[in-house]
């Protein structure tokens, strides 16, 4: 029976040991656990402040990108309108040299044409008034028409044979 109460003994002993160890072994696992989740939470701290940054410099250089294409754009309007203001004046110089030239050489420029064909216009109806009363007044003549004499008809000359 010693035996018996040597093992009964030994068993509460190790009873003993083992519920002081297994509220430890949850505590420290509760610890441990503790601090795996503050350690992925600063790292997802570290990690989103990198991200943070990364889409900083990325909106900074967009905005550079664009303020560079913003200028290109206004420099290239400023050439384009002065290309253009330089254009024109090439045109109006080169007309009135071409409307000079002609002018010297006679040619009727499109305001003589426009009044000649007033002038044209106003005489027609002129004409026509006229015209008008002229018949009004006057009565058709009744004389025979004289005929035409008969054409005379060529001869014909000789082929030759070649």
């Amino acid at each position: 029976m010693t035996k018996k109460s040597n093992t009964i003994s030994n068993v509460a002993k190790v009873a003993k040991v083992a519920e002081g160890q297994i509220p430890s072994a949850i505590k420290e696992s509760a610890q441990q656990i503790w601090s795996a989740s503050v350690d992925a939470i600063s790292r997802a701290q570290q990690g989103s402040n990198r991200v943070f940054e990364a889409l900083v410099r990325e909106g900074e250089a967009l905005r550079e990108n664009i303020h560079k294409k913003t200028r290109k754009a206004t420099s290239v309007s400023d050439v384009t309108a002065r290309a253009t203001d330089t254009w024109d004046r090439l045109e109006q110089v080169f007309e009135s040299r071409v409307a000079r030239a002609l002018a010297t050489l006679g040619v009727p420029n499109r305001g003589d044409l426009q009044a000649l064909n007033k002038r044209i216009d106003d005489l027609t109806k002129l004409v026509r008034q006229q015209a008008g009363s002229e018949s009004a007044r006057k009565t058709p003549l009744s004389t025979p028409a004289v005929p035409k004499p008969a054409a005379k008809s060529r001869a014909k000359k000789p082929s030759s044979v070649l």
